[in-house]
Parts: structure tokens; sequence; C-alpha cells
């Protein structure tokens, strides 16, 4: 993990919609009044969207372009390591040409069973900088900001770090409390946390009411500047310092 990376701790906050569960309509409304409720409390958030032409966030498209960020979350037809380069290049190609046509700019995809072999520089072609990995399993403890694989940093790839979830951050037993503990701890040391929802919890009436303390909480610690809160892409701009950093402590010499 590398740390710190900024001076406050960091949080950012990402929304997944699997496009299970519900109609498309049902999802929109959802979708809609989640945004209503971010926009309140000045809170930007980084959707993922499984559909091709990203229909269940069209209709919050002008805040993607201004507030909020859009991102890919892909699916075992068109990406895995089982796939090929010409079929993921082409599918991924299409996706972020619909949401470049409307002023979005994609920085993220989410993957479920890996990356077709000697894919990197088709991520680097779209722009792709950092890669959620469904299937991250890290401990609380040692979530942070790495290479997305031991070649991808010269690619300049980051692996998204492994979310605390809603379900994690907000049942009343053990694990929330630690879960908790190990973020405020991160945040103190002035890391990078990610916190991850997924749509299909916003439609329940539990689970609503859980994301709205959650989202509470968290911009309550905002506003007493014990954090900062951005779209998952603000973390490119981390991850190059990162480097810039470790570039010029790598060009200091003892002096003769």
């Amino acid at each position: 993990m590398i740390a710190p990376v900024t001076q406050q701790g960091l949080v950012v906050v990402s929304i997944e919609n699997h496009a299970i569960g519900s109609s498309l309509a049902g999802q929109q409304r959802v979708v809609l009044r989640t945004n209503a409720f971010l926009s309140e409390r000045s809170i930007p958030v980084t959707w993922f969207s499984r559909y091709r032409s990203f229909e269940d966030i069209q209709v919050i498209s002008d805040t993607l372009v201004d507030h909020h960020e859009a991102a890919i979350l892909t699916d075992n037809n068109w990406c895995s390591n089982q796939i090929s380069r010409k079929a993921f290049s082409e599918e991924l190609s299409r996706r972020c040409e619909r949401l470049n046509a409307v002023g979005v700019r994609v920085s993220t995809v989410a993957i479920d069973n890996g990356l077709p072999a000697d894919s990197l520089d088709i991520l680097v072609k779209q722009r792709i900088s950092l890669v959620r990995d469904l299937n991250d399993s890290t401990s609380s403890a040692v979530r942070g900001l790495q290479p997305y694989s031991d070649e991808s940093k010269r690619y300049g790839i980051w692996k998204l770090p492994a979310p605390y979830t809603l379900t994690e951050l907000t049942q009343r037993n053990v694990r929330t409390v630690v879960a908790r503990r190990q973020m405020v701890k991160q945040l103190h040391r002035g890391n990078c946390v990610h916190v991850n929802m997924r749509l299909s919890q916003l439609m329940d009436a539990a689970g609503w009411k859980r994301a709205i303390q959650l989202i509470d909480q968290l911009s309550q610690m905002r506003d007493r500047g014990r954090i900062q809160i951005s779209p998952v892409n603000s973390l490119c701009y981390v991850a190059r310092r990162v480097v810039q950093n470790s570039q010029s402590h790598s060009d200091i010499r003892p002096a003769a």
C-alpha cells in the first residue's frame, strides 16, 4: 500500500449497477433519487454501469459531466482472461466512445474475471488508468492504491483499492466496528479509502436508510475538514503524484 497519499484522508465513493433485480425504469428512478440526495450533500461519486449504452445513468448525464463520474462495469461476455484482445478492444472502444460523445471521459473499468492476455496497451489507448477487481479480497488492513500488476506501473494503470462496502460499514455487529475503526485509522494516516454501494441495495428501504446515514456521516467528516471526498478518477492524479515523488526521491544522491 502507498501511504500517505494526501494531507487529509481521501474517500472515493462508487455505486455499481449490475443490472439485476428490477426493470431499467426502476433502476433509473433510483439513480435519479440517489443523484438528488448526493447533490444536496455535495457528494461526488463514480457510477459503474453494465449497460452497453449506459441507459441507467443517461438520466443524470449532465451531472456526469460536471460533478460525478461514469465508469464501465464489464461482464464475462467481452472481458475476461478467456476473451480475445480484438473482442475486448472493440467493445471497450464502443463503450468509451458513447460516453465521450456526451462529454464524459472514462478513467475506470471494473472486471470480474481478469483481463485478456497482454491487454494493458488497450486500456492505455482508451486512457483507462484504474481497474476495479470485483473479486479483490484484500483485507481491510492493507487496502490502498497499488499498481494493477507488476508490469502495469509503467503503463500508468493502477488498481482501485478494495472497497469498504455499505453492508460492511452499516451492520450492527463486530465486523462493522472493526471495519469502521480500520477505515478511520487509514484516513487519519492520510490514505485513500474506497466506499462502495450497489444500486440494488438502494432499491431496498432498509438499504436506502443505511446509505443515507453513511453518506451523512461522510459529509459531516468532510465539512469538519477531516477528509476529502472525490470520484474515483481523482486517484489518477494521486497516482501521478506518487510516481513523481518516487522518481524525485530516486534522483537524490548522497554528497561526495
